[in-house]
């Protein structure tokens, strides 16, 4: 029953139509070790992919880690990072724009759409409001 659940969570309404998604699913559930960051986290990124998208997330789960030099257990850093691989281009630089900021900080929507636009990481936007809306649609 706890598997059911756990992947539901992860491959979402995806699991019950594609049956040949099933043990690829396991597999990838098992190696996130039952952690609930890991599945919520692969859950986000693998949700409603296919089958290939599966496979692929799941040979890098499975490759060597780089190093316990992070101190971050092996499955966290491995999930956290898939998951980043497979977020959209503005999304990707919205979120390293954000690791600029002080642990902690309220960063303002102003600011990220300041610097944003000063970086060039809006494609074909050129004016705040764009920029506004580009950061509020990102999420």
């Amino acid at each position: 029953m706890m598997l059911g659940v756990c992947l539901r969570r992860l491959a979402g309404g995806s699991i019950e139509s594609d049956l040949e998604l099933r043990p690829i699913a396991e597999e990838v559930l098992s190696e996130c070790d039952g952690l609930p960051i890991a599945i919520s986290t692969l859950g986000g990124a693998l949700r409603e992919k296919k089958k290939p998208v599966w496979k692929d997330a799941l040979r890098r789960l499975q490759k060597p880690f780089p190093g316990d030099s992070l101190g971050m257990e092996r499955n966290v850093y491995k999930t956290i990072k898939l998951s980043y691989d497979y977020l959209e281009s503005d999304v990707k630089s919205c979120f390293l724009l954000c690791c600029l900021f002080p642990e902690s900080s309220n960063i303002l929507l102003h600011d990220l759409v300041i610097y944003g636009l000063g970086l060039g990481l809006f494609q074909g936007i050129d004016s705040m409001e764009g920029g506004r809306d580009r950061v509020e649609s990102i999420g």
